[in-house]
């Protein structure tokens, strides 16, 4: 039989160095282990063997193997001796209830569209090795989600569970750019977006990081557990404190009849006189106030106090005048790499080690699966995994037959026997409990979850299992400030469970108008701090996503709810609302105080302007939100294309500033 060469050939070495070290019931000195690993007998010297196996070491380490090193006897101690404790390699015996096990891959699917899916993924498969599938039928159609599209977001979740200083470039405004040097304490997602918590060396204060906002990837500055947070930290109030509440202040503002309707939904007091609604409202931002105001148009009129008239009139004339100034010149393309276009990284030997030590215990316990079941259930092809096992194959703690692990698979069906050593799965890594801590947590969250009982006991399992691990979840969190009535929701996964038709009152901010649909659900789904319900809209005749806090009225209809044949829900990687090919396209500029648009909307490119803003192009099927976003931006930005955009900005900005009195001519 051919040796496997290159990385396979490294991952063979790392098993048998695992086996021979799980086996061994008393230390095993370097010169025993050089004569039991077959690739260390292979060395070409003593100097090479030893280089190979220092690195092997501390990659083991690294992974979580608990490799120690301990004297052969207590009056001899120049030549020291190896093992790992089966008890501190793996996973305690944990035992969960059917309604554990079904949070808990909930929890573990959080991270989906995710940069820790893997991790997640994993865990659930060390947790259920021993574990035959149960039904997850009490949690049909919740589906909480988490994204991590900044690319700065693994370096910087290392940085914080480590414990490590990190230095990275750090856009403060529109071209600001500004070196910053930073202890992570914590990091946190807050309506939707990610910051990072800690000690700003420099400024010798605790500050608060957008993620986004980072540019590239942070450098690490010094070693893991460099330096403690304080015990007392909490990532999302420190985000809160730098982001105070002002006290709360009255506005009155007057619509016409059927607008304004999120002004109508808060207002404290309303009455009607000549064609309009006087709506008194409060606000705890007055420039927020004004661009709520400015994105009604002619629809909405501000009245009290004068700051806010004046506020809202300034964003509407600067639209205004922005639509009606020259286009600017289109920025240059980047320009092409000629490089060739890098390859996928090929898997390391220890990520393939790690799946191998998850892969055999999964197996074990799961005798003749068939070998596209066992595929589909390890996350690999069955390619992958017929590559795996014929390495496994090769492995053992010795060279005679009975100390090999024995795969068999040619009959598509998978058996794997004399594994003992590593048939309990490796205890969970750092980044694998987080991923479940964190997701328990969110899903906590979510209003009116009649299993949170089963949500807390499990969450106090992984903490045991997990051990001193467990403490770096808590400097991972995740706030969902939603406002979605909780019966709301009890209602719409109701309505998911029994298969039934949903009615909806829902209110469209985009155009500004309350809708009536019929829904066939798909799923309740949390995003981006938002909880949705999806379904398929009788109304649309095609598949969408309702806001459950935009939800006026919810009524469960005694009709089958069950979606039309070739109805699917939507892949949500990109974020809530994705573009149809045949929508239409749009361009706009930016200014340097627009930039955060892209951020926030749906953005298919971006050029770059030397003026620190950007030209972006993006799909829509109704112009009428940008209109509105136009009106609202006051000048920051305009429409370039199409014209039909520009002008529908020019007419309602027009409208909307004739309802207010011209301004006094300056006196002379």
């Amino acid at each position: 039989m051919s040796q496997p060469a290159g990385p396979a050939a490294k991952t063979e070495r790392l098993l048998n160095l695992v086996l021979c070290l799980l086996y061994t019931r008393t230390p095993m000195p370097k010169s025993r282990i050089r004569d039991t690993v077959e690739q260390y007998r292979a060395a070409p010297s003593d100097e090479a063997f030893d280089r190979m196996f220092e690195r092997d070491k501390e990659e083991l380490r690294e992974l979580g193997i608990p490799l120690v090193t301990e004297d052969l006897n207590s009056i001899w101690e120049d030549e020291p001796g190896y093992r790992i404790d089966q008890r501190d390699y793996a996973l305690p015996e944990i035992t969960f209830e059917t309604d554990e096990l079904a949070v808990l891959g909930l929890a573990s699917r959080v991270w989906a569209q995710a940069s820790l899916a893997g991790e997640a993924a994993e865990a659930m498969r060390k947790l259920r090795a021993s574990d035959v599938d149960r039904d997850e039928e009490s949690l049909i159609g919740i589906e909480p989600r988490l994204r991590t599209a900044e690319p700065a977001f693994a370096a910087v979740k290392d940085a914080v569970v480590d414990r490590t200083p990190i230095d990275f470039d750090y856009r403060k405004g529109a071209s600001e750019v500004m070196r910053r040097r930073l202890q992570p304490w914590g990091l946190a997602s807050w309506h939707g977006r990610w910051y990072v918590t800690g000690l700003d060396l420099d400024r010798g204060a605790e500050r608060v990081f957008r993620l986004s906002r980072i540019v590239g990837i942070p450098s690490v500055t010094g070693r893991a557990g460099e330096y403690a947070v304080p015990a007392d930290h909490q990532p999302v109030a420190s985000i809160q404190r730098a982001f105070p509440e002002r006290p709360a202040e009255q506005a009155v503002i007057s619509v016409r009849p059927g607008a304004g309707n999120t002004l109508r939904r808060r207002a404290i007091e309303a009455t009607d006189a000549d064609g309009w609604t006087r709506l008194t409202v409060e606000h705890r931002a007055l420039s927020q106030l004004a661009e709520e105001i400015a994105t009604f148009g002619p629809d909405a009129r501000a009245e009290e106090p004068a700051e806010l008239v004046t506020a809202v009139t300034r964003l509407l004339q600067g639209a205004l005048d922005a639509q009606r100034a020259p286009v600017a010149p289109e920025p240059p393309a980047p320009q092409p790499d000629t490089a060739k276009t890098p390859r996928r990284s090929p898997e390391t030997a220890t990520a393939r080690l790690t799946r191998l030590l998850t892969m055999v215990p999964w197996l074990v316990n799961r005798q003749g699966i068939d070998v596209a079941e066992a595929a589909k259930g390890l996350g690999v092809t069955e390619k992958q995994l017929e590559a795996d096992l014929s390495l496994l194959f090769l492995c053992g703690y010795g060279t005679m037959p009975d100390q090999l692990i024995d795969a068999e698979w040619d009959g598509g069906h998978v058996y794997v026997r004399n594994a003992e050593t590593i048939e309990r799965p490796l205890r969970l890594g750092r980044d694998e409990a987080v991923t479940l801590l964190v997701g328990l947590r969110l899903l906590a969250a979510m209003p009116g979850l009649t299993e949170r009982d089963a949500v807390d006991r499990a969450a106090g399992k992984i903490t045991d299992a997990a051990g001193a691990d467990a403490e770096a979840a808590t400097r991972v969190e995740v706030s969902v400030d939603d406002a979605a009535d909780a019966q709301v929701v009890a209602t719409a996964r109701e309505a998911v469970q029994r298969h039934r038709r949903l009615h909806l009152r829902y209110l469209v901010p985009g155009r500004d108008e309350s809708t009536e649909r019929d829904v066939d659900p798909f799923r309740v789904v949390g995003l981006d701090a938002h909880w949705y319900l999806e379904g398929w809209c009788h109304r649309a005749q095609d598949t969408r996503l309702f806001r459950l806090d935009r939800v006026e009225e919810i009524e469960i209809l005694d009709v089958d709810g069950t979606p039309p044949a070739g109805a699917r829900p939507r892949d949500l990687a990109d974020g809530a609302f994705v573009a149809s090919a045949d929508d239409l396209e749009v361009t706009l500029d930016l200014d340097p105080d627009a930039v955060w648009v892209p951020d926030y909307y749906p953005v298919e490119t971006v050029l770059a302007r030397p003026d620190g803003g950007a030209r972006v192009t993006l799909r829509t099927g109704d112009l009428q939100w940008l209109v509105r976003l136009l009106w609202r931006l006051g000048g920051t930005a305009r429409a370039v294309t199409p014209d039909s955009l520009g002008e529908e900005v020019c007419r309602g900005a027009e409208a909307a500033l004739a309802a207010y009195p011209a301004p006094a001519a300056p006196s002379r």
